[in-house]
């Protein structure tokens, strides 16, 4: 058999395999079959599926799908750009997993006329998380899971919006690479998180969602702290802003860094991020007001 016709018994025996059970779609109130197989297009979809009770449903993932530990054990389909189709079809999945707009609409597209469900989510915003574990767990049959899941990550988010509800705004920047340095609006979940703990995102009226600005700009907003991914070595941060000395954040030492793997991505760890940001602005804050 040549490996056109394997492939297409291939997408046969995917899309025809036998469903376990059904349960009603939160948003549409259809009923849907109970996936068994699943694939995520994201790092973020893979965690949400773990959090929701379907670890074990998984099949296939995107590349850089470190955690959970069970997650990064799952073979990669994707690369974040282009999918592989032959691996896809080998892992004969149920339901595909999207993250809007990262999983493009031709892509989706293309999966659905090959027959196979796919669902995307768009996750732009905290407040997306807890209704996405719920919708995860009626897709997967792990209602009971998800629903607790959902549940804890809301009751944990409002604990910490609350606490730092009265806090003193911290002028913050956030800031990734340094030749150029590029920072985001207030559109991404980044610049949400530093909010919850009182950080004001000095360029959160930027036009797009990420830009390059320069050091005209960077010496304009006169940030308190800089929040910046750890895959960026404490030295080369402190050598960049050493050559504006007059800046606060030199004066204070205040140069944060964050797991963007954690911080970065809208899944339940994004909390144990927001935390730890919370905990370092909190000394920015004692070191303004000794």
């Amino acid at each position: 058999m040549n490996r056109l016709a394997l492939l297409g018994v291939l997408w046969l025996v995917a899309v025809g395999a036998a469903w376990a059970g059904s349960s009603p779609d939160l948003q549409t109130g259809a009923q849907t079959h109970t996936a068994r197989r699943v694939v995520t297009l994201s790092p973020a979809m893979a965690k949400l599926v773990c959090a929701a009770g379907g670890c074990d449903h998984l099949v296939g993932v995107a590349d850089y799908t470190q955690t959970p530990a069970q997650a990064a054990k799952v073979q990669t389909i994707s690369n974040g750009y282009s999918i592989d189709y032959e691996a896809l079809a080998l892992v004969r999945p149920d339901l595909v997993l999207a993250l809007e707009p990262y999983t493009t609409a031709q892509t989706i597209d293309r999966l659905r006329r090959l027959g196979l469900r796919v669902e995307a989510l768009k996750l732009d915003r905290l407040a997306d998380i807890a209704p996405a574990l719920r919708r995860l767990g009626a897709w997967m049959g792990t209602a009971d899971v998800a629903d607790r899941a959902a549940e804890d990550f809301a009751r944990r988010l409002q604990v910490l919006q609350k606490r730092y509800r009265t806090a003193t705004p911290i002028k913050v920047l956030i800031q990734f690479g340094l030749h150029p340095v590029w920072t985001v609006n207030r559109d991404n979940i980044l610049s949400e998180a530093a909010g919850v703990c009182g950080g004001e995102n000095v360029f959160a009226s930027l036009p797009r969602i990420a830009e390059p600005v320069g050091m005209e700009a960077l010496l304009m907003v006169r940030p308190d702290a800089i929040v910046y991914g750890n895959y960026q070595s404490a030295a080369q941060m402190q050598a960049f802003w050493s050559r504006l000395p007059d800046a606060p954040v030199v004066q204070n030492g205040a140069l944060i860094p964050v797991d963007i793997g954690v911080i970065g991505e809208a899944a339940p760890p994004i909390l144990d991020g927001i935390a730890h940001l919370c905990t370092a602005l909190d000394r920015v804050r004692a070191q303004r007001n000794p």
